[in-house]
């Protein structure tokens, strides 16, 4: 009876970090495509796919897997662009449904971003 709670608490801080680092992971490449973003006005498909890539490569999701939402549209200087990201959580729990209902867990990792533009049309 020691031996599912005994791997419980082995093996459950290591799906927390890597719950953590995934959640880092994203708000991350959002952030740096955003910075990119914002010195052209809007998110092009480079920056797009930059970000799909990134997840696709780093935590072998899908390329449906991965959803963006991003300012498409030219955006001025002292306007803002936005962004947003988001992947499948994935499994939280070293054994799922044994202590609790997993209904309410995070069925997605997701990240938002807001920056000004720093474009200047010509």
């Amino acid at each position: 009876m020691v031996a599912p709670f005994f791997v419980f608490f082995v093996f459950q801080p290591f799906y927390s970090e890597l719950y953590s680092l995934r959640q880092q992971t994203v708000e991350i490449v959002l952030d740096t495509a955003i910075e990119k973003a914002a010195v052209k006005g809007r998110f092009e498909n480079t920056e797009i796919q930059e970000m799909k890539d990134t997840m696709v490569n780093v935590f072998h999701y899908t390329p449906n897997e991965v959803v963006i939402n991003a300012t498409q549209a030219p955006t001025s200087r002292g306007n803002y662009i936005e962004g947003s990201l988001s992947v499948p959580s994935g499994q939280l729990w070293v054994m799922p449904n044994l202590f609790s209902d997993n209904s309410n867990d995070p069925q997605f990792i997701s990240a938002y971003a807001k920056q000004m533009s720093e474009y200047l049309p010509r």
